[in-house]
């Protein structure tokens, strides 16, 4: 028997050395590309159901998000604080009032992030509410079924917005976690409105709709946009087609 299995071994080890010798045919199969190039795609990191069923652990780092987009939103590991991605910087807006930039390997249980190009620009003034600042860009869009990643450069005459503190586990779903929110009221900040635009038929996914923070040009005021009014500001949109979405494996 032995002898057999050493003569087995011997045909096989003959048979890979003939096959790795053997010239390799040519691989002619056409290459597949994408449908849409990666700078023109929203990167979505879990789902907006996921979080407001309390799904606030983190799952992905600041660094590995950074990867795909420099300009969105979302918030960090237990919900703690509101999230601004801009000009490839990630900031976090804590409900102490502080904002930082934060280090790479803090975790991220939701974001979305694209990378920001300039396919609709417009200046606008005299926006007395939200409201009013949605229709106006509304105005601007030219349809009702694609994404739009927004930035909004100005001086707001009036700015209301939220952070949230850092929840602990077991953690309560998002409607009662904002119960605690930090609620900040100004006048007269300049800086940046940003976020998305969402198709209503993505609802679960992203919040249907326009979903903007706001961040300072001092980096020393951020947070979710409860309310607004501009004096004067450019409004840039861009136009995206494409949706990758990371779900949170932790999950059931």
């Amino acid at each position: 028997m032995e002898k057999k299995i050493i003569i087995f071994l011997q045909v096989v080890l003959v048979f890979l050395l003939v096959a790795n010798c053997a010239p390799q045919a040519k691989n002619t199969a056409p290459e597949i590309k994408p449908f849409f190039e990666k700078r023109e795609m929203l990167f979505q990191l879990s789902t907006y159901q996921s979080l407001a069923a309390g799904n606030y652990a983190g799952f992905e780092t600041v660094g590995d998000l950074k990867q795909n987009g420099d300009l969105g939103i979302g918030t960090f590991d237990g919900l703690n604080g509101e999230m601004i991605v801009l000009d490839g910087h990630i900031y976090q807006a804590l409900a102490d009032g502080q904002v930082i930039e934060t280090e790479s390997n803090v975790k991220i249980p939701f974001a979305s992030v694209t990378w920001f190009d300039a396919d609709i620009t417009r200046n606008i003034k005299n926006i007395r509410t939200y409201a009013d600042l949605q229709s106006e860009l509304d105005a601007l869009r030219p349809e009702n079924e694609n994404f739009y990643a927004v930035r909004i450069d100005g001086t707001f005459s009036a700015l209301k917005i939220r952070t949230v503190p850092k929840q602990v586990e077991p953690y309560l779903p998002l409607a009662e976690a904002i119960k605690n929110q930090l609620v900040t009221e100004k006048t007269n900040v300049k800086g940046v409105a940003l976020g998305f635009w969402s198709p209503e038929y993505v609802g679960g996914i992203l919040v249907p709709g326009y979903h903007l923070h706001f961040i300072s040009d001092d980096r020393k005021l951020a947070g979710h946009i409860l309310d607004c009014a501009l004096a004067d500001g450019t409004a840039v949109l861009d136009q995206t087609a494409a949706l990758q979405l990371i779900l949170n494996p932790a999950v059931k």
